[in-house]
């Protein structure tokens, strides 16, 4: 008897415990099952699930029955509609295509019977994301699902690497006809999954050519700080998800128990490769503008530019020309670093009077080559130089001492770089190729041109002029 009433206030004090806040503790009372004399033989249903969800095809939902089971007391667990969703063995429900289903929990004790509660499922037909490229970022690293090698072997190992835009950081998602999606290398063209297609945490992710087995079959749970959870289909006694356990380069991925315990190793945000670089795309211009601007006007450029911005960037440019006497033969560093150092404040001035806000990125290969940006963002960047310059054309001798310039590039929307040599008659333009950035010595960019007035033609070029101080900024608008 004592046991019995035990258990007994077990089961009350669950339900009050987790409804005491929306049902008062008499209203359970009068819920029970009473027998002539008064006393309470059969508490009331301890089962707190929702009475009705709405998800998407290939999302996950844990229907959390709270209640905690004694020894040899189960949950059993059914779907009215198993090609609209499913359910695990543990309560995840997953959306498999649009309709309708009703989930039932059926709780087996030990001394009070059975309890039933059902939940009310609405999946769309729409897929919980849109099939498409990838960066998937682990939230705790800050860093990206890559291929180990990079290899395109079956049995490679799924690890994290910094974003550098490569497309072994790329994969590939899409929705298949059973509901779950599939994620496939862009570089390798396998499929990740959990090696043993087991559901057991600790094992393994791995690359294979096929998607057929439960391991390499996903589906997607939203976590409640917005993001993402991946769940394979493998996972049907206990929520194994996968797992950054570290946060290093390097670290390979592995399955865990999902816990929401707020270290985010096991949740993950997901970026479409072809937007991540801002909104801004490569601009021609007519020739009559080429006279008008100049490379930092260039740049500068944008959809919501603010009124006269030409204007601004003529003043602008002619407010940093470097004052009073420079050494002819004096180009130390400290030189050097001075008068950039002048550019930058006065370019940071000048974005602050025209509406524009921005982040100083300290490096461009770690942080800022391949940073996330988002719709209301592009990448620019300055680079200085100061050479001693002479040189002969046409039989005239053209000295350049202490010659000092800049030059700004600014990243498209596809990743790629432009830029426009200053503002002459002759300069349209350049949109670089693909995998040359402004680190790359190769693009014109680091060129200075002088152009002969008459003809057009080039004078002359200062190969690598701009090798002086480089500054990257993420412009906000």
């Amino acid at each position: 008897m004592k046991k019995q009433q035990q258990r007994m206030i077990k089961l009350i004090m669950s339900a009050i415990l987790i409804v005491s806040f929306t049902v008062s503790p008499l209203n359970l009372i009068i819920n029970a099952v009473y027998d002539v004399e008064g006393v309470l033989r059969r508490p009331p249903n301890p089962i707190q699930i929702p009475s009705s969800i709405s998800i998407s095809k290939g999302e996950a939902y844990y229907l959390d029955p709270i209640y905690i089971l004694d020894n040899g007391e189960y949950y059993t667990w059914s779907s009215s509609n198993t090609s609209v969703a499913t359910v695990t063995t543990y309560g995840l429900v997953n959306g498999i295509s649009g309709g309708s289903a009703t989930i039932t929990v059926v709780l087996h004790t030990n001394d009070y019977g059975t309890y039933t509660k059902t939940c009310s499922v609405s999946v769309s037909s729409s897929a919980l994301i849109a099939s498409g490229t990838y960066f998937i970022e682990n939230i705790n690293a800050g860093k990206y699902i890559d291929v180990e090698g990079p290899s395109t072997a079956n049995g490679a190992a799924m690890q994290l690497w910094e974003l550098t835009g490569a497309s072994q950081r790329k994969w590939i998602i899409q929705i298949g006809s059973d509901g779950y999606f599939r994620v496939k290398s862009k570089y390798s063209l396998k499929y990740m999954r959990v090696t043993t297609s087991g559901s057991s945490p600790g094992e393994t992710i791995t690359q294979y050519s096929t998607s057929s087995v439960n391991g390499a079959k996903w589906a997607l749970m939203r976590t409640s700080a917005g993001n993402y959870a991946f769940v394979p289909a493998s996972s049907t006694d206990s929520l194994v998800v996968l797992n950054a356990p570290g946060a290093s380069n390097g670290y390979d991925l592995n399955t865990a128990t999902y816990t929401a315990n707020l270290d985010y190793k096991d949740e993950w945000k997901l970026y479409d490769v072809n937007s991540i670089y801002g909104s801004k795309s490569f601009r021609t211009l007519n020739t009559n503008m080429y006279t008008a601007i100049n490379c930092h006007g260039y740049a500068m450029f944008r959809n919501d530019s603010p009124t006269g911005w030409l204007n601004s960037t003529s003043n602008y440019i002619s407010g940093i020309t470097p004052t009073g006497t420079i050494g002819n033969n004096d180009y130390s560093d400290t030189i050097r670093h001075t008068i950039s150092n002048k550019t930058k404040s006065d370019f940071e001035n000048w974005l602050t009077n025209n509406g524009y806000t921005y982040q100083y990125e300290v490096t461009f290969a770690d942080n800022g080559q391949n940073k996330i940006l988002q719709s209301n963002q592009y990448r620019v960047v300055l680079r200085t130089g100061f050479h001693n310059i002479a040189f002969t054309y046409g039989g005239q001798y053209y000295p350049y001492p202490a010659y000092y310039d800049y030059h700004f590039w600014y990243q498209t929307n596809d990743g790629t770089w432009a830029d426009k040599h200053g503002s002459t008659q002759y300069s349209e333009p350049e949109h670089l190729s693909s995998g040359i950035t402004p680190e790359s010595t190769s693009t014109t960019g680091w060129n200075l041109d002088f152009y002969d007035t008459n003809s057009g033609e080039i004078a002359y070029t200062y190969n690598n002029f701009y090798d002086g101080d480089f500054f990257v900024y993420i412009i906000t608008y």
